[in-house]
């Protein structure tokens, strides 16, 4: 199911409808905002509504309303494109330093071994050496 984008005011209005709140007790908002809403909203078919001019007859969440508010509870806007685009740049260019220091550990990680080795070599002889003697 694709998001819907609301206003604050769609979103004011279909909260009050879902709970079965009197439009007129929701404040706030006048009566040409309540309507543009409740047109948005059935455009959507979130809801059913009967407008006759400034005056609201009846309103009734659709099935897919309920369906909506169940996938969707808070109603929250989809996020815009640019703001995707931008945190999957942001994610790539995290990654790609994450690989970098990777790649530096994993040197550092193979100059301790060698140095650990020629470490060892170096008591060995020093060790044969007095040995020997």
């Amino acid at each position: 199911m694709d998001r819907i984008r609301f206003s604050d005011v769609e979103r004011k209005i279909f909260f009050a409808i879902s709970k079965n709140i009197d439009l007129e007790k929701v404040e706030g908002v006048s009566i040409h905002s309540k309507i543009a809403a409740l047109k948005y909203l059935t455009k959507k078919e979130l809801i059913k509504s009967q407008i006759n001019y400034d005056k609201i007859l009846a309103v009734e969440i659709t099935s897919f309303g309920i369906a909506y508010l169940e996938e969707y509870p808070t109603l929250e806007n989809p996020p815009d494109e640019n703001m995707l685009k931008e945190l999957q740049i942001s994610k790539l260019k995290y990654e790609e330093r994450i690989r970098k220091q990777e790649s530096v550990i994993r040197t550092w990680k193979l100059i301790t071994a060698i140095l650990g080795i020629l470490g060892l070599i170096g008591w060995i002889l020093l060790i044969g050496i007095k040995f020997i003697k």
